[in-house]
């Protein structure tokens, strides 16, 4: 008697077919015969599958594969679409828990509202602020996924529309991942999220002011236990509040990633403050003018505050970078890897690094001094 693939039990079945991408799976297994489609639909088959809507795949391709993935959990929206997409995949696919679209698609309140109706399990949602720039509703569609744990709002033209914060805050208990990019907020709202009980925030993104010029850091001690990632865009020294802002970066303890993004003003003196024995494990600077303001001295105690440093970027840094690290290879600490881009200085002092401090990796290179005019 011959045995074929038939023969197998639904549970090897399941298993092989896990193996297979999302197009094999919606173009193959499902038109061979009524029981491999009702096996390759099995939510074990998808439950770490993503399917992405690329220039390499039409419209109606996509609304095919939702029809025909009612398991479908992680879907990426590459490039901009028809709202129709939007409207198929609430009505097909209602285990979705990550959506990422691109940041050039614009999904309005109602469109939004009718998606998150249709998919309400979504845990990660990426997705443009062109709908709040729209329709400040958008953030209350946005509100009705109470599993949501993860919310990024891309930004588009850096515009910096208001974001209510107080209804994601009420309504959205598990957020604990929360990227704002530069899009403004009031101070209470802010202080509202965060004091939310329950709250356990992780990563966050935000301006480094409120709408009322307040700095927001202080707030964020709040969190101290459970915040490991900060990204404060925008960095400016709000009078009478740096120091503050930077002795309640130092008490964040279990904060692992800092970068500071377009620093368009001095950074003063008081910045090695939050890294005295602190655990931080990644410090970026972006953008920042005049590196010389920093200090030898201040770039040194940051260096050397910070025992468990593993990455140290200085990205888009002007202002002859090379007197940053004049002293830096007076460190114990070895094992870092410096990650230097579009700054200028003289490469000579990153050789003599390389040279002084074999275990440290250098990457990239500082150049030209950067005029005002580029």
């Amino acid at each position: 008697m011959t045995t074929t693939v038939d023969d197998l039990p639904d549970e090897i079945m399941l298993e092989i077919f896990s193996y297979m991408s999302v197009s094999e799976n919606v173009n193959l297994l499902q038109k061979v015969c009524i029981r491999w489609k009702s096996i390759a639909q099995d939510a074990k088959v998808w439950y770490d599958k993503q399917y992405v809507i690329g220039y390499t795949v039409t419209d109606e391709e996509a609304i095919a594969t939702f029809r025909a993935a009612p398991q479908l959990r992680t879907v990426i929206v590459d490039r901009e679409v028809e709202p129709a997409i939007f409207e198929v995949l609430s009505k097909s696919c209602p285990e979705v828990t990550t959506l990422d679209i691109d940041y050039r698609q614009t999904v309005h309140y109602t469109k939004a509202k009718n998606l998150f109706d249709g998919c309400k399990k979504i845990r990660t949602l990426k997705i443009s602020e062109r709908g709040l720039l729209a329709d400040a509703r958008f953030v209350d569609a946005v509100a009705e996924l109470a599993q949501l744990r993860v919310l990024q709002l891309k930004p588009y033209h850096n515009v910096g529309c208001q974001v209510p914060l107080r209804g994601l805050a009420d309504r959205c208990p598990h957020l604990c991942d929360l990227d704002l990019g530069w899009l403004h907020y009031r101070l209470q709202e802010a202080e509202y999220f965060v004091s939310t009980e329950g709250r356990a925030l992780r990563r966050l993104c935000v301006k480094w002011t409120t709408v009322e010029r307040r700095n927001i850091v202080p707030l964020l001690v709040k969190c101290v236990d459970t915040l490991e990632y900060l990204q404060l865009n925008t960095y400016d020294v709000v009078d009478g509040e740096d120091l503050e802002a930077f002795r309640a970066l130092g008490r964040l303890h279990n904060l692992r990633e800092l970068i500071f993004d377009t620093i368009h003003k001095r950074i003063p003196h008081v910045i090695p403050v939050p890294f005295i024995g602190g655990g931080l494990s990644n410090l970026q600077l972006l953008g920042l003018w005049r590196i010389p303001d920093l200090g030898n001295e201040a770039f040194l105690a940051i260096s050397k505050g910070c025992p468990k440093l593993r990455e140290l970027s200085l990205i888009a840094c002007r202002g002859h970078t090379d007197e940053a690290f004049k002293l830096f290879h007076q460190l114990k600490q070895l094992e870092i890897e410096l990650n230097i881009d579009y700054c200028d200085g003289d490469d000579a002092e990153l050789d003599k690094i390389r040279q002084l401090m074999p275990e440290c990796h250098v990457e990239g290179g500082l150049g030209a001094l950067i005029t005002d005019s580029e």
